[in-house]
């Protein structure tokens, strides 16, 4: 039924005759104010339309601040332990000492038990003594700290030889 009244040359919408259209015409199947009607609901569909993602877009940007400023603040925070990875190891000695050969060695002994410490191991390997006295290394437990010890100081001209876990780096002292 629909489609005879618009061979007829009647509008779609709203059954008003169409003026100076022949019935064969399918561009003109609607007449001027019903035109004007349906391209006035398309523009205001297409407002609401934009109107959603710019309120997704202001939410989006907020995000993206939200989640940069977090991330702003963990680095702020996390700075000091940055610097301190940068940092070189605490020097093996306060100013100069003047140590022999046998010291030299007794040191890079330590050096090799610093690394066994830093992997978990829990006494100096066997076999590894001061040059000086002959002696193991002495294995002290403070805290939960393990902490080598020269056994005999003194013939390095030395109060104290040692190293731990904690700190990693031969300390001497005069």
């Amino acid at each position: 039924m629909t489609d005879s009244t618009n061979q007829m040359g009647k509008c779609r919408r709203c059954s008003v005759p169409l003026s100076g259209k022949t019935p064969g015409d399918t561009d003109d199947l609607f007449c001027n104010s019903c035109r004007i009607a349906l391209a006035e609901e398309q523009i205001e569909a297409d407002n609401e339309k934009a109107k959603k993602p710019q309120k997704r877009k202001w939410l989006w940007t907020v995000l993206k601040f939200a989640v940069l400023g977090i991330a702003l603040g963990v680095i702020a925070f996390q700075y000091p332990r940055l610097m301190a990875a940068f940092d070189p190891p605490k020097p093996i000695r306060h100013g100069s000492y003047a140590t022999d050969n046998v010291a030299d060695r007794c040191i890079d002994n330590l050096w090799l038990i610093s690394k066994g410490l830093g992997e978990g191991k829990k006494a100096p390997e066997e076999g590894l003594i001061c040059p000086a006295s002959g002696q193991p290394y002495r294995v002290d437990i403070v805290d939960e700290n393990r902490i080598v010890n020269c056994p005999d100081p003194k013939r390095h001209g030395l109060s104290l030889l040692r190293v731990s876990r904690k700190n990693p780096v031969p300390e001497a002292r005069p």
